[in-house]
This record gives structure tokens, sequence and C-alpha cells, in this order.
């Protein structure tokens, strides 16, 4: 559901992405995992295994997120139990796609993992990693 959403989003607003192939996402997931998360809180969503965490309640965090400097950024999701990704051209276009889509829960990186921004169900940015700064300046709501 959520790839048809995206990909529905890409044809209304014109914007450029690709979808990442799975060896793509597997090689980012795992990097995220080995690097910001917690291994005895494996059975968790990917966002309750942070560790080292700054979490900001924003309702308006998921077009916050596409602020982050990043001129490339990744964008995954996890549908029917198995994580997906685009890549953008731009924080724009990521942003337009988002906008043009109902809600979900969503991370951004880079193609090094190098930091994880996560928009949550709960309307919760959390930032790990090289984010961590960005998202301290930033207030809840």
């Amino acid at each position: 559901m959520i790839r048809e959403w995206i990909e529905s989003a890409k044809v209304a607003t014109g914007t450029t992405f690709r979808p990442l192939s799975t060896e793509e996402v597997d090689r980012s997931v795992k990097m995220i995992v080995g690097r910001f998360t917690d291994p005895a809180r494996s059975n968790l969503p990917l966002w309750e295994r942070f560790y080292g965490e700054v979490a900001r309640k924003r309702s308006d965090g998921w077009s916050l997120i596409c602020d982050y400097p990043e001129s490339s950024p990744i964008m995954l999701f996890e549908e029917e139990g198995e994580f997906r990704g685009y890549e953008f051209a731009s924080r724009e276009d990521m942003r337009s796609v988002l906008a043009e889509t109902p809600g979900f829960e969503f991370y951004v990186t880079n193609r090094k993992a190098e930091f994880v921004l996560c928009y949550n169900h709960h309307d919760f940015i959390i930032g790990v990693g090289e984010s961590r700064d960005w998202l301290s300046a930033i207030e809840d709501e």
C-alpha cells in the first residue's frame, strides 16, 4: 500500500526518485542496525531500538525531516514485514511526495547511513547519528 501511495505521488508531483534494490535496502538497514540500535531490543520496531537518540514531538515532523541538509535522501519504510526504499534526487522531491501521501512511518538516511531520522505514528521525529545536533535545535510543539 505505501509503495502504491508513493508511486501515485510520483506521478502527481512529477518528482524524481528511484526505487532501491533489495540489496541496497538490506545494506542500509544492516548499517543502521549495526550503528544505532541496541541488540537486546531486536524484537521491537527499528525506531524503538535506537540508543542515544534525540526525539521531538511534532505533527509537522514529516516535513521538517525534509529540511535536514542531505542532498540525496534515502527514505526507508517497512511494509508487509519487509523494508523498502527510495533514493530521492532532492529533499524537495521527497517533501512533495510525502505531502501527497497519507501519513506513514518512515526513516531517512544517506548512502553511508551516517544518520537516521524517523517519523513515527506518534508524531515524533527521532534522530540518531549525525542528525542528533540538528534535531536537538528543534523544539517540541
